[in-house]
């Protein structure tokens, strides 16, 4: 993995954190779909 692609990474976890929803705007595809796990607290 380039550095370039661990400041991406890291720029996506920094918005998930801070809930930074524009840059997890910039960063991710709008027809991205995430699937959690009913077990999780706050999956399903």
């Amino acid at each position: 993995m380039s550095s370039a692609e661990i400041g991406i990474v890291g720029r996506f976890f920094e918005a998930v954190l801070g809930n930074d929803v524009a840059t997890l705007q910039e960063l991710v595809s709008p027809d991205c779909v995430v699937h959690e796990p009913a077990d999780l607290p706050y999956g399903g």
